[in-house]
């Protein structure tokens, strides 16, 4: 049997990776777990940017996420104004340690666009009670549909950690960006897994 396979160079100053699209297609209730002791969820605002940005780099930086620290404060202040986007900020005994944006600007669905917990916080049962509570809000809105995408540039557990929520895989693409690290976005020195290809 042969089996089709092909190769994709990836520029000087480019990174790719692989997304898996997941969702779970079916409409269902759900009651959030109880909050783990010294454990909350706030709601950001739109005039807590840096907090925001400060989170979301704590979070992903050991993954490369660059997406809102690409943005300016401008315009990430308008994202967090938008009427269809929810953002909150995980904190244990007062220090932020997590973070969940919703999306529910498509029609009848709900992505859940950005997850995660600081290195600290994981392998701890907070990653669990964090996706319980993402859950939570968006099941309590009339959505027929909760999708996410995932990536090589994530938790190695994650696709496991989703298909246990319910997840199901339903679609892939390699992604090939330009390098964050080579635009001043991040620094030269995070994400050392991930090649920097000058």
């Amino acid at each position: 049997m042969k089996i089709d396979s092909r190769t994709i160079e990836v520029p000087s100053g480019y990174v790719a990776n692989v997304a898996t699209y997941m969702e779970i297609p079916k409409p269902r209730s759900f009651s959030a777990d109880a909050a783990p002791d010294g454990c909350n969820l706030e709601r950001v605002a739109s005039d807590q940017v840096q907090r925001y940005r400060l989170v979301f780099g704590a979070v992903g930086q050991e993954f490369l996420w660059f997406s809102r620290l690409a943005m300016s404060d401008n315009d990430l202040t308008r994202l967090l104004r938008e009427r269809g986007i929810e953002a909150y900020v995980a904190t244990e005994h007062g220090e932020d340690v997590g973070l969940i944006e919703l999306d529910f600007r498509g029609a009848n669905a709900c992505e859940l666009s950005i997850f995660g917990l600081v290195q600290t916080a994981r392998r701890r049962g907070l990653g669990r009670w964090l996706l319980s509570e993402a859950l939570s809000h968006a099941w309590n809105r009339p959505i027929a549909r909760l999708w996410l995408h995932t990536c090589t540039f994530d938790d190695p557990y994650a696709v496991t950690f989703y298909r246990n929520a319910g997840f199901v895989p339903f679609k892939s693409e390699v992604e090939i960006h330009e390098d964050p690290r080579l635009l001043g976005v991040l620094p030269e020195v995070c994400a050392p897994a991930i090649p920097l290809l000058k």
